[in-house]
């Protein structure tokens, strides 16, 4: 983060709107830092942004394939904020690259029509990126 940051780069973290249907947006990272319902720490923040504004969005990883299927935590928080991909025609930024580790690797992992897949997925093996649209 650091390094992004001396290279003139803004960084944005995940921030959970407290409604009904929960809903993520990304707010600047910068203090003050609040607990959300989750007890995760995120920006108090007012101003955020939609991920379509953003160049690249790392995304935890509970597992993933080589085709850019992942599994996350099982909210849809990722898959709900990256909905509008589905609906491009040409570029479908910002970049997605998943952040594991290369055990959480599985041969095939079944999705849904609301998956949004990844670009690529960072692990201490490398980057590795996805061919094909995702």
């Amino acid at each position: 983060m650091e390094i992004a940051r001396r290279h003139g780069m803004e960084l944005f973290v995940p921030q959970i709107a407290a409604r009904r249907l929960p809903a993520m947006r990304f707010a600047p990272l910068t203090p003050p830092l609040r607990r959300n319902r989750y007890g995760l720490l995120e920006p108090a923040a007012s101003r955020t942004l939609s991920a379509i504004w953003l160049d690249v969005v790392l995304l935890p990883l509970v597992g993933f394939d080589a085709k850019g299927a992942r599994i996350g935590m099982g909210a849809g928080f990722y898959d709900r904020a990256l909905a509008f991909r589905h609906r491009r025609s040409r570029w479908r930024g910002p970049r997605l690259i998943g952040v594991g580790f290369g055990v959480q690797q599985l041969e095939s992992i079944p999705t849904q029509p609301w998956d949004v897949r990844l670009d690529g997925v960072l692990t201490e093996q490398g980057l590795t990126i996805f061919p094909g649209e995702s």
